[in-house]
């Protein structure tokens, strides 16, 4: 479509799925979800509460870096001298726990973490974004307008997140943990499963593509802030609205040109009921809409990367993933989401995140 403004060329990811986004696909088509106890944890969190655990990783590493080793594995060559925008929340925030809890010393969990990055991707010159669990969404963003003005030719958009101590008391003591498996969109809902991922994409200049294959054209863009509240969205999805109706009008089309929408899906009261007021804001009628986290856990700043790989993978075979374990949709989530896999139409898609601080993303791609 002639409104690409920048288009991309490589995606991967691992996740609760295992290696690879074959295995995410073929996990969330499967309508079985990857969230699970974790028998044998040494903490009591863990045997509490559900999660998105990546399988086998190694013991004697930080964890966050184990996970990253193995998303390297995963690609090819990636294009020289791009820069690497890393989108992450609380960084390698295990390798800090490890140090604390051991009395050990060595350089700040950051700097660690950025030190792994350039070994593992390549000598280059990193951007961090920190957007809460926004973050992946908002650095594919900020990637395509570099592209878009000029700036730079190709990006890599890089995000990781890993289970830590830190994150689940965090979300414990806000009561945003489910028991179970979370059911986003589901009236029965409780809260959210944590999970952890990292995704990788590479993203280009339509205008210097050389025969790459390209797994969707970003055509717009735009980031909100509610302004409400440190980490409860505004209930009446104002600030989500704004910035999907921003996005749509940036790539130039309407809303009844979007035929289908990656949403964030947490399984919390407050972000569900956010998003479907937002939605039922922008669009006059239903639009089918799926999020992942029933299968994956919140994957906190790689959950737009997520996501959006997932949302790739639904345009190209014209059906989206099912919600699997959304069996009594709330009465606002009529028309909306399915437990089923849902035939989509051509046209574009949106993709939605919100996180913390009020921020909110909103992706257009075709």
């Amino acid at each position: 479509m002639t409104n690409a403004k920048a288009v991309i060329t490589l995606a991967e990811v691992v996740s609760a799925y295992g290696d690879g986004s074959t295995a995410l696909f073929n996990g969330l088509y499967s309508s079985v979800s990857a969230v699970a106890f974790q028998a044998g944890s040494p903490s009591s969190l863990y045997r509490m509460y559900p999660v998105g655990a990546i399988p086998e990783v190694a013991a004697d590493d930080v964890r966050l870096f184990s996970i990253l080793r193995r998303l390297a594995g995963l690609i090819g060559k990636l294009p020289d001298g791009a820069p690497l925008y890393l989108a992450v929340t609380i960084g390698a925030i295990d390798l800090l726990e490890r140090q604390i809890l051991c009395g050990l010393t060595g350089e700040p969990h950051l700097k660690a973490l950025t030190k792994i990055v350039k070994q593992l991707f390549g000598e280059r010159r990193i951007i961090i974004i920190s957007g809460a669990c926004a973050a992946s969404a908002c650095a594919v963003a900020r990637a395509a307008a570099d592209i878009d003005a000029g700036r730079i030719d190709s990006a890599i958009v890089l995000s990781c997140d890993a289970l830590s101590e830190f994150i689940f008391s965090g979300f414990a003591s806000l009561g945003a943990l489910d028991h179970q498996q979370a059911r986003p969109f589901d009236r029965n809902r409780a809260g959210l499963n944590l999970g952890e991922a990292a995704a990788i994409m590479v993203l280009k200049s339509p205008k210097l593509l050389c025969g790459e294959k390209v797994l969707g054209s970003i055509a717009g863009w735009s980031l909100s802030s509610d302004a409400i509240h440190v980490t409860s969205p505004d209930p009446e999805g104002r600030g989500l609205a704004r910035a999907i109706r921003s996005a749509i009008a940036a790539a130039k089309i309407t809303p009844a040109d979007i035929s289908f929408i990656a949403a964030h899906g947490t399984g919390t009261q407050y972000n569900d009921a956010m998003e479907l007021a937002a939605f039922n804001q922008v669009f006059e009628q239903p639009r089918p809409a799926f999020s992942v986290k029933w299968g994956t856990g919140h994957t906190i700043a790689a959950a737009g990367m997520v996501q959006l790989i997932a949302a790739c993978h639904a345009g190209k075979i014209s059906l989206i993933p099912p919600n699997a374990l959304t069996l009594s949709p709330e009465e606002s989530a009529a028309g909306w989401v399915s437990s089923s896999a849902t035939a989509i139409s051509d046209g574009y898609m949106l993709s939605v995140n919100s996180g913390f601080g009020g921020i909110n993303s909103a992706l257009v791609l075709s």
